[in-house]
């Protein structure tokens, strides 16, 4: 169990809880440590009430609805109500996606358009993130990931930056080129919300600031292995 998750279930079902009790509670982890594992996790574990007084966030209402349909359709979501967009297109890759016998792409692909990017910059807050996870660059695909960066631009997302994702030991011998990875681009909508702690702030001035920008800074790299062959629903499962 993490410290946060120790935290959480300590707390958890009271009405509030000094930062003092959360010391007292773990008296083995340095008082940094406890505070920096709170702000970590505010909005998702813990809610600030006053200077120091924090209370549990109840999860039990949390639900999750899976829709299948058609994703570049977003009428029946309303204005500004998301907080993040996380997607991979089936893009259209006629070259790649063939090589000798096989075929990599056994389903319907299609390419952005402009108005893909407009209907995801209406439904998301401002400064929260759209994530698309895009192929490895190559000859036949360039100019169109070039594309989809001057249409999110067009449609007033924020270059915010980009991780390759490492399949893990999984390699790819097709093409010119053995291949082991993707991108997974990160845009936001306009200015990044405020997520980053500003640590040299708030010890200044003992209230919680915070930076521009995600939850703490992004890695070199995701090094995760893909789902194998045998366990895979669709094709393009990630």
């Amino acid at each position: 169990m993490s410290l946060a998750e120790k935290i959480f279930t300590c707390f958890q079902g009271k009405e509030d809880f000094t930062l003092k009790e959360a010391y007292q509670q773990n008296i083995n982890k340095p008082k940094e440590t406890i505070r920096a594992r709170i702000y970590d996790n505010l909005g998702i574990k813990f809610e600030r009430v006053a200077k120091g007084i924090y209370k549990t966030i109840d999860t039990g209402k949390e639900t999750c609805v899976v829709i299948e349909g058609d994703g570049r359709d977003l009428a029946m979501l309303k204005d500004n109500s998301i907080d993040c967009i996380l997607t991979d297109h089936p893009w259209l890759d006629m070259k790649s996606n063939k090589g000798g016998t096989r075929a990599f792409a056994v389903y319907d692909c299609f390419k952005y358009t402009l108005g893909d990017f407009k209907e995801k910059a209406r439904v998301l807050k401002a400064g929260c993130f759209l994530v698309e996870i895009l192929p490895a660059e190559n000859e036949n695909n360039y100019e169109y990931l070039y594309q989809i960066k001057k249409y999110a631009k067009e449609a007033g997302f924020i270059y915010y930056s980009k991780v390759t994702w490492k399949k893990g030991t999984f390699v790819s011998n097709t093409g010119r080129k053995a291949k082991n990875s993707q991108d997974v681009m990160i845009f936001s909508k306009g200015k990044a919300r405020n997520m980053r702690i500003d640590k040299k702030k708030t010890d200044a001035t003992g209230e919680i600031s915070f930076m521009s920008g995600c939850n703490g800074m992004l890695p070199t790299m995701f090094d995760v292995q893909p789902v194998t062959k045998k366990d895979r629903i669709h094709q393009s499962q990630l």
